[in-house]
């Protein structure tokens, strides 16, 4: 074998690949520092694992146009994993499986779970995952890569993480797309999909997690191998998306939402409480009367809403199309 031919981490180590392993078995094999693959996963070249196995989470992020009718469909409650971009990940639908018997027998189907179910705008289904996920941080303050460093474990805290499919880029492109970006955090007092974490006073501990608790998956390790001498994308060089980002889209999103559902909440009001306002000259509806009437009407209690006369019209055109 001529001399410039470049192993890989495998050939190096005289081992056929593994699926992952752990942190320390990972420096080995790449003959670095443990500090070192933190200081990666803190800038966003890798990502760390953890092993789970049935932990309690609840689904933080859907794709976009996603409901949970769609999401009871793909995912039915089953005593059997899913996985759904990632093999190493695994997850099964919390779900009620109690139900009246007849003749010994069940007549019921096994009923989704959901975190805050009597609360619509922020219920999410429950999940329990099993296998490989890759830790994220949520929180802009958070000390865990620190705290790794410095004491070889950190406080898992639940508003500070959430848990993605194992080597699953988690882009926008992603969130965009006709998939589901499965990202699950552990579920806590005023827990709201994507809308920030809980104040320092309301912090919940999962757990400690240590150095030894954490794997690198094949994916991750070969990255590095692959990026040895080279400037592998990150936060830092802008080659990778964070966590922020991502919250900031999905809550311009979500607040985007919120803003047409209040046009159309004030559109039924008035137009079952004063139709002919919605009229125009020719004494039938039209959607710039329509708007003109919501907009005159926007400090009403009732009939809030923020938008201007220009979206409204946008709204209102959407909703007598059927394109809500």
């Amino acid at each position: 074998m001529s001399d410039h031919i470049k192993l890989n981490v495998w050939e190096r180590n005289n081992i056929p690949a593994l699926e992952f392993c752990s942190l320390s078995r990972s420096a080995e094999l790449l003959n670095c520092k443990i500090d070192d693959l933190i200081h990666f996963a803190q800038i966003g070249i890798i990502e760390l694992c953890l092993e789970l196995n049935g932990f309690e989470a609840a689904l933080l992020m859907m794709r976009k146009g996603g409901d949970f009718k769609d999401w009871e469909n793909k995912y039915p409650p089953s005593v059997s994993n899913y996985s759904n971009k990632s093999a190493l990940s695994y997850f099964i639908p919390k779900a009620d499986f109690d139900s009246d018997f007849i003749d010994g027998e069940s007549h019921a189907h096994p009923k989704q779970i959901y975190h805050n179910e009597n609360k619509p705008n922020i219920k999410s289904p429950m999940l329990l995952l099993s296998g490989l996920w890759s830790i994220c941080i949520l929180s802009p303050t958070s000390s865990l890569y620190k705290e790794l460093k410095v004491y070889g474990e950190a406080k898992l805290l639940a508003y500070d993480i959430a848990f993605k499919e194992a080597n699953m880029p988690f882009t926008n492109a992603a969130f965009g797309s006709n998939e589901w970006v499965i990202l699950a955090i552990s579920p806590y007092e005023d827990f709201s999909s994507m809308k920030g974490g809980l104040s320092p006073s309301k912090k919940e501990l999962i757990g400690t997690l240590k150095v030894d608790d954490i794997y690198l998956t094949r994916y991750q390790i070969e990255k590095l191998d692959n990026g040895i001498g080279k400037e592998l994308p990150s936060y830092v060089n802008g080659g990778v998306s964070n966590i922020e980002g991502i919250r900031r889209v999905h809550g311009n999103v979500e607040v985007s939402a919120t803003k047409r559902e209040a046009v159309y909440k004030a559109a039924i009001y008035w137009l079952l409480n004063d139709p002919e306002s919605c009229n125009g000259k020719r004494g039938k509806l039209t959607i710039d009367a329509w708007a003109d009437k919501i907009v005159s009407e926007r400090n009403n209690p009732r009939t809030r809403v923020e938008l201007g006369k220009d979206k409204i019209k946008e709204c209102l055109s959407s909703s007598k199309a059927g394109k809500f």
